[in-house]
């Protein structure tokens, strides 16, 4: 893992999380119970370790959040790419699903609908939607934050503006 016990505060539904990464991926960050809560493929073994290395150097402290780096334009694909020596991923993935937070149908309906479906195949307790969809209320602000977070910096990385 890049960054130890950085997190995003995003809506998650645990029933399919990444165990294992090949050797061309990295975890970008995540914690004990969700190692792989953000993750970038390259190319070869060789462009992550130059990412590695370049993400590092930019971090004030070895403990610092990869998200606060990307949300403060730490890590930017521009200055990465004026370096001429960092090699950027090719594909970015969250654990989490940012489109949960969509004000139209975000949490109300597709979040829900998808916690709903996990208690019809019988992965998590019948109380569990009722509990989400409560924390997903007290928690909205940071939730919608990050998410936005999450999906613009995987953009900027990934060059789609």
């Amino acid at each position: 893992q890049l960054l130890r016990d950085a997190c995003l505060e995003m809506l998650y539904t645990r029933g399919d999380m990444v165990q294992s990464l090949p050797s061309v991926g990295i975890a970008l960050c995540g914690d004990e119970e969700l190692a792989n809560e953000a993750c970038a493929y390259f190319a070869s073994e060789e462009d992550l370790l130059q990412f590695r290395i370049h993400v590092t150097k930019q971090q004030p402290t070895e403990d610092s959040q990869l998200a606060t780096s990307l949300r403060d334009g730490i890590v930017s694909r521009k200055r990465m790419s004026n370096d001429g020596k960092i090699a950027l991923p090719y594909a970015i993935t969250l654990q989490a699903h940012p489109e949960f937070m969509s004000p139209t149908t975000g949490c109300k309906e597709t979040f829900i609908n998808c916690v709903d479906a996990m208690v019809g195949h019988g992965a998590i307790c019948h109380d569990s939607p009722k509990l989400a969809l409560e924390e997903a209320n007290l928690y909205h602000d940071t939730l919608l934050r990050d998410s936005l977070d999450a999906a613009i910096s995987t953009g900027v990385i990934l060059g789609w503006f």
